[in-house]
């Protein structure tokens, strides 16, 4: 049963009664698995998606029916270092370290004596001069010796987008030709391993960034057909309110319903980390100054706390990552379209695919069709929770949060559409 208590974790994954009433979305995702599916996890940033994947790996674990392994691929950027994450994380389990201590044994030669001792860094090392240029066999004998485990095997490829977005745009960040033929030559061998291997090796693929909409650009979305998609949405306004009540139980503060609701009506899209996080400030100031209001905790703290904390110098730390991220997934001369976009959303308080158009159309782009561009950009603001259609059929923020911000950050430099000169 759920605890009627919550610590207040801010940025790090969560799991056990800490990853807040997901239970259906877990039960969804273990069913899914247990079928074989192999899964594309879709959802907004900071919703908890590696968080429900850790949740996951620990009921795995628990139950000791099947090997799930987490490989983190923050740092990787070409097919090798997918190997050589790979590799490194067997050592979880010793029958799985032992078939791969076996795959890589010439390049182990030096360390075998202490191999079970010694740190990564070092056993790093050896894998990736066993794979460099033979990614794809090396590879493909990991594969085949876990499907050949004991128990079935879950294979949790975390940030798997950022290291394609990386192998196909390098470091100048442009998609060339010879990188889309580079990735597509991938991305067909991993499909191929997922096919062979089906109801032995479940894959899960999931990051901080859209991997449709990367594909998108390079004409590849075709290589991710296979993969279902499963979609972990923002907590509903129930849930979030829960979570609210929950934390102040335990850090004993009075924060009744109207007060919780003035909360969540900032916010307007319930992120996890949003909710945590103005939460956070909150117990803060109620720590500092308990009396100020007479010891009650006046609804006016709402206002407080909202303008000067969650849309002050230390919400810029946390959200300045939704501007970050159109430059890792856009090309440099979309990023500042991109951004007059959200801002005519923001400002607007929503905006019509014409004005869209003319936006477009007054960037003078070099090198794309405004029309593609534009395509291009909303269906990554879209696929990444930035902005939805509403009612009226305009583009709008999901969050009225990270909407505030992004006005207070932008609206000084921002040139409406009417005096553009279009």
């Amino acid at each position: 049963m759920k605890k009627d208590k919550l610590k207040n974790k801010v940025g790090p994954w969560v799991d056990g009664d800490e990853f807040w009433n997901r239970e259906e979305e877990l039960e969804s995702f273990r069913q899914l698995l247990e079928q074989g599916e192999n899964l594309l996890l879709v959802a907004p940033r900071r919703v908890g998606k590696t968080s429900l994947i850790r949740e996951t790996l620990r009921r795995l674990r628990e139950k000791d029916e099947r090997y799930g392994l987490f490989i983190d691929l923050q740092r990787s950027n070409k097919p090798e270092d997918i190997i050589v994450e790979l590799a490194k994380v067997t050592r979880e389990y010793a029958g799985l370290w032992n078939n791969t201590k076996d795959i890589f044994k010439s390049f182990l030669s030096e360390i075998v004596d202490r191999i079970d001792s010694i740190g990564i860094s070092d056993l790093e090392l050896s894998f990736r001069q066993g794979v460099a240029g033979d990614w794809q066999s090396k590879g493909s004998r990991m594969f085949e010796e876990l499907a050949k485990a004991d128990k079935s095997v879950i294979l949790f490829f975390d940030e798997f987008p950022v290291m394609v977005n990386r192998l196909l745009r390098g470091k100048d960040r442009q998609i060339t030709n010879e990188r889309i033929t580079e990735t597509d030559a991938f991305l067909s061998w991993l499909r191929q391993e997922m096919g062979k291997h089906q109801g032995r090796i479940s894959f899960v693929i999931c990051g901080s960034i859209g991997l449709e909409p990367i594909l998108n650009q390079a004409k590849l979305s075709n290589q991710i057909a296979h993969l279902r998609p499963f979609h972990l949405s923002p907590w509903s306004k129930e849930t979030a309110d829960s979570c609210l009540k929950a934390l102040a139980k335990n850090y004993e503060l009075d924060l009744d319903e109207a007060f919780r609701a003035a909360m969540l009506d900032k916010l307007g899209c319930y992120i996890p980390q949003h909710v945590q996080m103005f939460f956070g400030y909150i117990h803060d100031e109620i720590s500092r100054d308990p009396d100020s209001d007479g010891g009650t905790v006046s609804i006016s703290l709402v206002d407080k706390v909202y303008n000067n904390f969650m849309l002050g110098s230390r919400g810029h730390a946390v959200l300045s990552d939704y501007e970050e991220r159109l430059h890792r997934v856009l090309d440099r001369e979309l990023v500042p379209l991109a951004i007059d976009l959200l801002t005519e959303s923001a400002i607007s308080g929503g905006m019509t695919r014409q004005t869209a158009m003319v936006l477009a159309q007054s960037a003078r782009l070099k090198t794309t069709d405004s029309r593609a561009a534009l395509m291009t950009i909303m269906g990554v603001l879209e696929h990444d929770g930035f902005v939805q259609l509403n009612p009226k059929n305009e583009y709008v923020f999901v969050s009225k949060f990270v909407c505030d911000w992004w006005v207070k950050k932008f609206h000084s430099f921002y040139i409406p559409p009417t005096q553009r000169g279009i």
